[in-house]
């Protein structure tokens, strides 16, 4: 090796971590050992904002005396937003039940290899699904504003 090479390495003295980095460690070590019940938490609360929402959307619907709504009747555009509404909402809702949906995995009692990569497989595969659960309740959310300005800009 090279003078310039062994130069650009840099070389660090082994010391005790501080205080503070002790309690950073303890804080990702934490959370690292809840993220499974986090994101189940998450998924349940994501499927609780939906139904509220949801239930909103169709309380609306039938506290306006006749069905459908008069401000469907003869309103395509409007009628498109709300069943754009609800596929995303619905979509979000099935995507945030299947994160959190019970299964089996494999548990490997002798293989800590195995036993973390099957570890972050799940974790991934929440992650995953929420991650698109909320896009599409985000998405769900925006075309429930646009149809609430459209149905009172026209009213």
């Amino acid at each position: 090796m090279s003078d310039q090479q062994q130069q650009s390495i840099p070389v660090y003295e082994a010391r005790e971590p501080s205080e503070d980095a002790k309690r950073v460690m303890a804080t990702f070590d934490d959370m690292e050992s809840k993220q499974l019940d986090n994101l189940n938490d998450a998924g349940k609360t994501l499927i609780e904002r939906i139904a509220t929402f949801l239930g909103v959307l169709f309380g609306l619907s039938i506290l306006n005396g006749s069905f459908p709504p008069s401000f469907l009747k003869n309103n395509t555009p409007v009628k498109a937003l709300l069943f754009a509404a609800l596929a995303c909402y619905l979509l979000a809702i099935l995507m945030a039940l299947w994160a959190t949906q019970v299964r089996f995995f494999n548990r490997y009692i002798y293989n800590m290899t195995r036993a973390k990569d099957e570890l972050t497989k799940m974790i991934k595969s929440k992650v995953n699904w929420l991650r698109f659960a909320n896009l599409f309740f985000a998405l769900g959310t925006v075309l429930l504003a646009i149809l609430l300005l459209a149905v009172v800009w026209n009213v």
